[in-house]
């Protein structure tokens, strides 16, 4: 994911629907200008497997179906419009908990209630590696102009805790914006969650 922060002007904005039973809808929608793709699809092109491209429908139905976890693939379309491509993906899954153990998710947690703790669902953004140095971080905040995150969180009832803005009493929701001070956001950027 940090090589796609790296291509500028990059949007992301993502949804987690999560329902009472424990299933829930992952919604992803990528907006890149069509002049970076070439820098994108170079970047999964060196990776191995090297065809594991959001931006090939094919890689993300290979990725994304897996019955045995409950994982299924409900949705790709890919539209380009104005000089940048949108990319809309939709996943299922029937029981977060397993899905959650799987490398499908790998930024997002949550956890059930327990005493006195409430349930807690959390997304974290990603940072650049720990050991990048001070030159990378400023290398990384001068690619990052642009680049716009957001994401909503929905939950079964009414939300008791979030750092987000409440759109409604069961969904919150961030909207984050790197400019020429991305270095410093990607170093603090703490993760999003709801509690409930």
């Amino acid at each position: 994911m940090l090589a796609l922060v790296l291509t500028g002007c990059f949007e992301l904005d993502q949804k987690i629907v999560l329902a009472a039973d424990g299933s829930a809808v992952f919604t992803y929608i990528y907006n890149i200008p069509n002049e970076n793709l070439p820098v994108i699809e170079g970047y999964f092109a060196s990776l191995t497997p090297a065809n594991n491209s959001f931006l090939s429908e094919a890689a993300v139905k290979k990725f994304y179906n897996r019955p045995q976890d409950g994982i299924e693939l409900r949705g790709y379309k890919r539209t380009t419009k104005n000089n940048r491509t949108t990319i809309q993906i939709i996943i299922l899954t029937r029981n977060i908990e397993k899905a959650l153990k799987t490398d499908c998710f790998p930024s997002i947690a949550y956890s059930k209630a327990a005493e006195n703790v409430p349930n807690r669902l959390e997304l974290k953004f990603p940072l650049p590696p720990e050991d990048a140095s001070d030159q990378d971080i400023a290398q990384i905040a001068a690619l990052c102009k642009g680049l716009k995150l957001s994401c909503e969180l929905q939950v079964p009832s009414a939300i008791k805790n979030t750092i987000g803005h409440k759109r409604t009493p069961r969904s919150a929701v961030w909207h984050f914006s790197a400019d020429n001070a991305a270095a410093q956001i990607f170093k603090t950027l703490p993760p999003v969650f709801v509690e409930w």
